[in-house]
């Protein structure tokens, strides 16, 4: 009996031996850990504590503020209850309408009110571009050099999505972002679901076995950020980036 209950003891480590060579074998290069979602957009995701309960993510961005200035601010939510008890230590400039005028100016204000405003900690100041470089909307702004981070998203643009373009669609703009703004940590923008009409799902194999080892050599490769919490939650896509990431 013991020595049965040994060699089948020795057959599990075996196997997870081999588990973990496979794991091992796969995305060899930097990772870090940070996964990105954003909240806010589809009632029916959750809660913002039940995002940030499950432990997958390092990072939750609340969207959208889709009127501010001037006086005037309104939160689209989607049917999300407004309420005061998340900390908000950061701004994410995610534009896909309207010019590229006084985006600069916003950053430089935003930037010394985190410093000198009054605020016990600095503002985090992050972006969200579309993959083609540049992104002419944030362009002016991100020119100011004080973006921390940039969630580059591959997805919604045939031209840079890794399933349309393959990996050398995406890499040529991926070496333009992780070049141009060497300061920033740049993340790899996915979508955690394919939406009617798109595949822009990377699979879960060619996501690891080809994209992020490649984009994981960059020197200031930060994560990898999700669209969306809601997409994430019937996918589980995030489960298994966050090993990944």
């Amino acid at each position: 009996m013991a020595s049965l209950r040994r060699s089948g003891l020795l057959a599990l480590l075996s196997v997870a031996l081999v588990l973990l060579s496979l794991l091992a074998g796969g995305a060899t290069a930097k990772r870090t850990g940070q996964l990105t979602v954003f909240w806010g957009r589809n009632k029916n995701e959750g809660s913002l504590r039940e995002a940030c309960d499950t432990g997958l993510y390092t990072t939750v961005i609340i969207s959208f503020y889709s009127v501010f200035g001037h006086g005037r601010y309104w939160g689209d939510l989607s049917g999300h209850p407004m309420n005061g008890d998340a900390v908000l230590d950061g701004i994410d400039f995610f534009v896909d309408n309207g010019g590229a005028d006084h985006y600069d100016e916003l950053a430089w204000r935003l930037n010394w009110y985190g410093r000198y405003g009054g605020g016990k900690k600095a503002l985090h100041l992050t972006a969200t571009p579309r993959c083609g470089y540049p992104d002419w909307r944030l362009e002016k702004a991100l020119s100011t050099g004080l973006f921390e981070r940039l969630h580059v998203r591959f997805y919604d643009d045939a031209n840079c999505s890794y399933n349309h373009a393959g990996l050398k669609g995406v890499m040529e703009q991926w070496n333009k972002w992780t070049a141009k703004y060497p300061r920033s940590s740049v993340y790899l923008g996915l979508i955690a679901a394919n939406v009617p009409g798109k595949n822009d799902m990377v699979n879960l194999k060619q996501l690891y076995y080809d994209l992020l080892p490649n984009v994981q050599k960059a020197a200031n490769y930060g994560g990898v950020m999700l669209w969306d919490r809601f997409y994430d939650k019937q996918t589980g896509y995030g489960k298994a980036v966050t090993y990944w990431a």
